[in-house]
């Protein structure tokens, strides 16, 4: 579970994927993007994600998820704009986007309570 709190710029998302995907191989993986102040990123900017992606697929294997929780009409859209590319750029998972901690764990094979104790541990 990655939470984003305050604004965050794109540089910090492309450093913090980097050292992630450097980490190992994952499985699920949970953005929580519900305090990050205004994802305004462009067109331009979610392909340089999903370039990002091309280049570390090998950390992830076919089969995972990644799961976006959002809290604004702005962000859903945004991020619903990232899964659709993912999918047009043939990335290896599956992305989709949630307005509910429990939906979003329920997609990942988790309860809510599951994910929740992750973020507090």
């Amino acid at each position: 579970v990655i939470t984003v709190v305050g604004k965050v710029s794109v540089q910090e998302w492309f450093i913090l994927l980097r050292e992630y995907n450097m980490a190992g191989e994952t499985t699920f993986e949970l953005y929580d993007v519900r305090q990050h102040e205004g994802l305004d990123y462009t067109a331009a900017r979610i392909q340089e994600f999903i370039a990002l992606g091309k280049k570390t697929d090998h950390v992830r294997k076919p089969g995972c998820k990644t799961a976006f929780l959002v809290a604004r009409s702005v962000d859903f859209g945004l991020a619903r704009m990232y899964t659709t590319l993912a999918e047009i750029a043939g990335l290896p998972w599956s992305v989709d986007v949630f307005w509910s901690m429990a939906e979003a764990a329920e997609w990942l094979g988790f309860t809510a309570a599951e994910v929740e104790d992750l973020v507090e541990s």
